[in-house]
């Protein structure tokens, strides 16, 4: 866990582990949201075709590619919030042992 100064003499609690945890949620809802994008004209077509006829089934058939646009989004969306969470708890940690490295060269030194 960093603890790191926010800037107005207040403290900053970092949890890698955390943000790690979020990171790979955030790729599991992201794979699930692509699936429902890829599953949307399997879903609204039955739907169309139960509505012969009517205005309903055309204009659900008609949306079907702006959901499919929409969804693509949101996964990719979510999935770069994922990758951005991997990369600030690799840069925590990256901190963390640069700092500790240079403490343990300076407690090295030989006094004097």
């Amino acid at each position: 866990m960093a603890d790191a100064s926010a800037g107005g003499g207040g403290s900053l609690q970092v949890r890698r582990s955390a943000l790690r945890q979020a990171a790979e949620q955030a790729g599991q809802i992201s794979q699930a949201v692509a699936v429902l994008a890829a599953d949307v004209p399997a879903a609204c077509s039955p739907a169309a075709a139960a509505h012969p006829g009517w205005r309903f089934g055309g204009a659900l058939l008609a949306l079907v590619p702006a959901w499919e646009r929409h969804l693509r989004g949101q996964s990719s969306a979510v999935s770069a919030a994922g990758g951005k969470l991997a990369r600030s708890a690799d840069t925590y940690a990256g901190v963390e042992n640069d700092l500790v490295a240079r403490a343990q060269a300076i407690y090295a030194r030989p006094a004097g």
